[in-house]
């Protein structure tokens, strides 16, 4: 994980039930999208 949740993120995290459908997408790509964001304007 990038970020922590503090408890509140998936709680199929590392379960038998960690399956692709209990991924949350929308939050992975605005969590990329501010990570990308930040690391190409770092240096402006």
């Amino acid at each position: 994980m990038i970020i922590g949740t503090e408890g509140q993120g998936n709680p199929n995290y590392h379960t038998a039930t960690d399956i692709i459908e209990t991924l949350d997408f929308n939050i992975m790509t605005d969590a990329m999208s501010s990570i990308a964001y930040a690391l190409f304007n770092i240096f402006k």
